[in-house]
């Protein structure tokens, strides 16, 4: 028998390369199968060619099979080295989020741009126009904190009816405290949303010191406040 004809009978028998692994256990099966004592003579352990090329088939069998079960073991990826700019190198980390150190909630009112900034952890959150005091009632500036919400105020004037500052009891929404003599931001449903924004603080619409605030971003605005929050008042 020849040796191609000794691979075809051992694939016939074992299987294919993929089932090496239940046919090395056979095999082992096999010799195990040897009767003890039965020792080979010298001649018996002589092997005809054909003997000797199943042999070598066998083994290359095995080890193609071995080393296809190998092959099908998962391999754990190796992680990608992080890349390192070149010295001189223009490229940057990108950005991972808001200005580290900034404070979670701000609100900063721009009285020369009648204008209302929220930040939320650095990051705009939110932007609108408003209202502020009159050249004799000026709002005033500094660094102040959120005392009281209330969704609905009646705001009642403290000057005397015959005051040019006074003004009749009026009801407000979205009513926010922010300083302990009445500063405060708060609807004015009464002022047209064109009206608010620069040069309003000099017009008909223009407070006694408080900030009105269009509707619509001040409820957003009344929700998102916490009490605490700070409030910057820059001229």
């Amino acid at each position: 028998m020849g040796d191609g004809e000794a691979r075809d009978r051992l694939r016939a028998a074992l299987g294919e390369p993929r089932n090496a692994e239940a046919a090395a256990r056979r095999l082992e099966a096999w010799l195990c199968a040897v009767p003890a004592g039965e020792a080979a003579t010298a001649s018996e352990r002589r092997q005809p060619p054909s003997t000797t090329a199943l042999a070598a088939a066998l083994a290359a069998v095995v080890v193609v099979g071995l080393l296809a079960l190998h092959a099908a073991k998962p391999r754990v990826p190796t992680p990608a080295r992080p890349t390192v700019p070149a010295a001189g190198s223009s490229v940057l980390p990108a950005p991972t989020g808001c200005p580290p150190g900034a404070p979670g909630r701000l609100v900063v009112i721009h009285l020369t741009t009648q204008q209302l900034v929220a930040y939320q952890d650095g990051c705009t959150l939110l932007v609108t126009s408003v209202t502020t005091g009159q050249p004799a009632l000026p709002t005033e500036t500094g660094t102040f904190h959120v005392l009281v919400k209330r969704p609905v105020w009646r705001m009642t004037s403290p000057y005397p009816p015959d005051s040019p500052h006074w003004y009749p009891t009026t009801t407000v929404h979205d009513y926010v405290a922010v300083g302990a003599d009445g500063l405060s931001l708060h609807s004015a449903e009464w002022e047209p949303d064109a009206a608010f924004g620069p040069g309003s603080e000099e017009g008909p619409y223009a407070t006694d010191g408080s900030v009105n605030v269009p509707s619509g971003p001040l409820q957003r605005l009344y929700d998102w406040l916490d009490v605490g929050t700070p409030v910057l008042i820059e001229p």
